[in-house]
């Protein structure tokens, strides 16, 4: 009777462990093959002249940039851009931004103004939201959760075939 109330508890202290386990490398998945790096061609960076000024001609402009791919990224205060120069700079979340033919100058909540000459600039990066990669991710961690799940129910039926 000991050994069977002893096994049961090693089986429900290995589904616990695994279920953990199993959680983690879950939320690991999800979350790591959900972003992609954009490389963005530094003349790309005056469509952002005047993003977040007060500007009454034209309300609600959108702002886009484009990657070396072709991608297009919608550009946004919480858009994250590294300036890649001699040393990187960044990322920042730049709340407003203006361009002129030589210099680029964009304010960051937190951080002085940073003001950086056009030329000096070698690439830009940003980060974006990869639908592809976050279905792959999302149904990964749902197909190792199945396997997880599956485990465990063969650990509870093999210990109660050993009693």
């Amino acid at each position: 009777m000991f050994e069977a109330v002893t096994r049961q508890g090693e089986v429900a202290v290995k589904r616990s462990f695994l279920m953990k386990r199993t959680i983690a490398l879950t939320l690991v998945a999800s979350l790591s093959g959900c972003y992609s790096r954009v490389i963005i061609p530094t003349n790309e960076l005056t469509q952002l002249d005047g993003f977040g000024a007060d500007d009454t001609k034209t309300p609600g402009k959108r702002f886009e940039l484009h990657g070396t791919e072709g991608e297009r990224v919608a550009f946004g205060a919480d858009t994250p851009l590294t300036l890649v120069t001699d040393a990187p700079r960044g990322p920042f979340h730049f709340w407003r931004i203006s361009v002129d033919g030589k210099t680029f100058e964009g304010l960051s909540t937190g951080r002085s103004p940073l003001r950086l000459d056009l030329d000096a600039i070698s690439q830009v990066q940003t980060q974006v939201l990869n639908g592809d990669r976050t279905v792959l991710a999302v149904l990964g961690a749902v197909l190792a959760t199945a396997l997880a799940g599956a485990s465990i129910g063969a650990l509870v039926i093999v210990s109660r075939i050993q009693r």
